[in-house]
């Protein structure tokens, strides 16, 4: 792996974490200006910044927390060849890795999939050469490079600015963000010809009952929603390809239906009303009743992916939803801490002795007094 370089300029001296934290960050978001520069004429050079801003997001959060979590080996750590960028850093996967364990904020799995997905085109072209890209002509090349850049930076937006995410950390860059938010907006003007070439396919989809909507990533009216398990959807983007979860609820104020993409944090178009999780859990629990027979199954479940408590809730007998972050599982995806006994969609192995992110604080005190 590369060795990561400095670029302050008082890196031989003493440096306080704040300032590491700004430069590192001040880097990241040069390599997002670069990529956008370039994915016109260097699509290929493009991708590769724009993935290598997004390790430096997740490096700078480690950072934030401790300099040596963005080290391979931190116990090998050595602060005076920190300051100089004499260090090995760690993957995106192994950042988030850390992220969970130690932060216990890392990436939901469409986050990390949609940026290892990115990582990997980064290597092909760095290493190799990325067979698609090759074979492509500029106009395919350039729609390809948007809408994968489209996908990430939704993510990435969403983890910068997330009040139950990263916003509290990268406050300070709140004006870069929203700058280069303007940036990725204008460029979402090269998949209006990709529209264009769907366009008649998804009339077609219309007429025949099928519901589009505006794609959260990509911008284009190409969201396909999938509403075979309702209220439980799926949603796929015939341009860019991204994908979400989301559910159809009743609006808690107005009882208008409401569409609730990927998040439930969304107002009703009738009466104006904010929908919570707290509203979809209730809408999707109204019926379900404990009996004799059922009072010691799980009914509200602790998330694994977003650590929301008793967030998550049956659809139906195949199908649990997280009312937070909309992940699902199974049901014999859930397990049992251990050491607290709530459910779980957590890994629970050796959860004994550490315990799950909803009881770790108590589990330790204990520890410690015994």
């Amino acid at each position: 792996m590369k060795k990561a370089k400095s670029t302050s300029p008082k890196a031989a001296g003493a440096i306080k974490k704040e300032e590491f934290f700004g430069y590192l960050v001040k880097n990241a978001f040069n390599f997002l200006d670069k990529a956008a520069l370039e994915f016109e004429e260097e699509p290929k050079y493009s991708v590769i910044h724009f993935y290598s801003a997004i390790e430096l997001f997740l490096k700078a959060r480690l950072l934030h927390e401790h300099w040596t979590l963005i080290l391979t080996k931190p116990d090998d750590a050595n602060l005076d060849n920190f300051k100089k960028g004499d260090f090995h850093s760690v993957s995106l996967k192994n950042a988030d890795k850390r992220l969970t364990a130690i932060l216990q904020n890392g990436l939901h799995p469409n986050e990390l999939n949609c940026f290892l997905e990115l990582g990997k085109h980064r290597n092909q072209m760095v290493h190799f050469f990325h067979i698609p890209v090759a074979q492509q002509n500029k106009k395919e090349e350039i729609n390809d490079v948007v809408a994968q850049q489209c996908r990430a930076w939704f993510y990435l937006h969403h983890i910068l600015t997330a009040h139950d995410r990263w916003s509290s950390v990268f406050i300070s860059f709140k004006g870069e963000i929203a700058e280069y938010n303007k940036t990725m907006q204008g460029h979402k003007k090269y998949l209006e010809a990709k529209y264009k070439e769907l366009k008649g396919e998804v009339d077609a989809e219309k007429k025949a009952g099928l519901l589009f909507h505006e794609c959260p990533s990509c911008g284009q009216p190409t969201l396909k929603e999938d509403s075979s398990r309702d209220p439980f959807l799926i949603f796929q983007c015939l341009v860019c390809d991204f994908s979400a979860n989301g559910v159809k609820i009743e609006c808690p104020n107005c009882k208008a239906m409401k569409t609730l993409i990927s998040e439930p944090w969304d107002q009703c178009r009738k009466c104006r009303q904010y929908i919570s999780g707290e509203d979809v859990k209730e809408f999707l629990t109204a019926d379900h009743g404990i009996t004799k027979d059922t009072m010691y199954d799980p009914h509200e479940v602790n998330c694994g992916v977003c650590d929301m408590y008793h967030s998550v809730v049956s659809v139906d007998e195949d199908l649990w939803l997280c009312t937070n972050c909309f992940a699902t599982c199974k049901f014999e995806d859930i397990g049992t801490c251990e050491w607290c006994n709530e459910y779980t969609t957590a890994d629970v192995e050796d959860s004994r002795w550490r315990g799950c992110s909803h009881c770790e604080d108590d589990m330790k005190s204990y520890q410690d007094r015994n």
